[in-house]
């Protein structure tokens, strides 16, 4: 499998909203596919499907990890699994942010 990181360079856009989701908190599927709905308005929308194979690709990359239930965890659940950035996921977020700031410079000077 390629590397999120190599080839093309770019993130899926589904890895960097889960990755722009968990921040610096650890969550659980269900709470990143809500948080990704209602702070995008509910223009984006991950399906489990997505959600999950999208974290599965991730957890291979090392760009998230499975961690133990926050101490304020709204569920005792104990199927519920718990996600992280790791220092890796962090570091290809904040690369793709600025690769899409960039590209949104170069819309702004070569569209006006």
């Amino acid at each position: 499998m390629k590397r999120f990181s190599e080839g093309t360079g770019r993130l899926p856009e589904p890895a960097l909203h889960v990755l722009l989701a968990l921040g610096t908190d650890a969550k659980h599927g269900y709470a990143i596919m809500r948080d990704i709905t209602e702070v995008t308005g509910g223009t984006i929308r991950l399906l489990p499907g997505t959600l999950y194979s999208t974290i599965k690709n991730l957890l291979a990359e090392d760009l998230v990890e499975e961690t133990d239930p926050p101490a304020d965890a709204d569920s005792d659940d104990a199927r519920r699994r718990y996600y992280r950035v790791t220092r890796r996921g962090r570091l290809v977020a904040e690369a793709e942010t600025r690769r899409m700031q960039i590209l949104v410079k170069l819309g702004r000077v070569f569209l006006s």
